[in-house]
């Protein structure tokens, strides 16, 4: 693995480590903080301790209460982790045999992401690189027209890549060998600061008969350097 990518990997991991620590000091340390005012203060004003017990005991209760309510309500409306990726799906066109009605050749596919929506507000993503190839065939176009869209709450979503021209390839097997490797950013509009990044070899089984096919994506392993 490059050192590049390690530095970013650790500035990466160390970010969030940091800002979970920050926020697990500022929500949950406020119960133990309030608790600890309601001793010192009922020590300085002579209340009786069962009072000064029950009073810490009930300060405890509300004020944990309270932040779990608040990192409940970060939880919703952070977009981390809420966009899901789930994998590749082809769109293509198929040529048939006149005769028998089975798919002969292919003249055109797409490789497409499939990105999922899980939050209860919409999602921007902006595609920051995506490149595919089908048989060692890749596009023609150098630039795509989109390169992002804005996802409706709760719904699924197809990114395509460029078409890839097969040029009539004769659909001989039902085994095809890909690649995709793709990288983008997604959040609240104009706020897209999580990543997804994804390099992925891919084995495409397509049925002569019904046209169907199906796309099993594993990750490439890097050898490190």
């Amino acid at each position: 693995m490059p050192e590049t990518m390690v530095g970013e990997f650790a500035r990466r991991t160390g970010m969030n480590i940091a800002y979970e620590l920050i926020k697990l000091l500022l929500v949950w340390g406020w119960p133990f903080i309030l608790a600890a005012l309601a001793i010192v203060a009922g020590y300085f004003q002579n209340v009786p301790w069962f009072y000064v017990v029950i009073g810490t005991a009930v300060t405890f209760a509300a004020a944990a209460t309270g932040a779990l309510r608040f990192s409940e309500m970060l939880a919703r409306i952070t977009a981390a982790n809420k966009l899901y990726f789930g994998g590749f799906v082809p769109a293509m066109d198929p040529i048939k045999d006149k005769k028998t009605g089975l798919i002969k050749s292919l003249d055109k596919i797409q490789l497409c992401l499939v990105l999922q929506n899980n939050a209860h507000f919409p999602i921007s993503f902006v595609v920051e690189e995506y490149t595919t190839s089908f048989e060692g065939m890749i596009n023609s176009k150098s630039k795509r027209d989109a390169d992002g869209a804005i996802i409706p709450p709760g719904t699924p979503m197809w990114f395509r890549d460029c078409t890839i021209d097969l040029k009539n390839m004769p659909l001989d097997k039902a085994n095809f060998e890909g690649h995709a490797k793709f990288k983008l950013r997604y959040g609240h509009a104009g706020r897209e600061h999580h990543r997804i990044e994804r390099d992925c070899t891919l084995m495409i089984v397509i049925d002569p008969k019904s046209g169907a096919a199906q796309i099993h994506a594993a990750d490439v392993v890097k050898q490190p350097r």
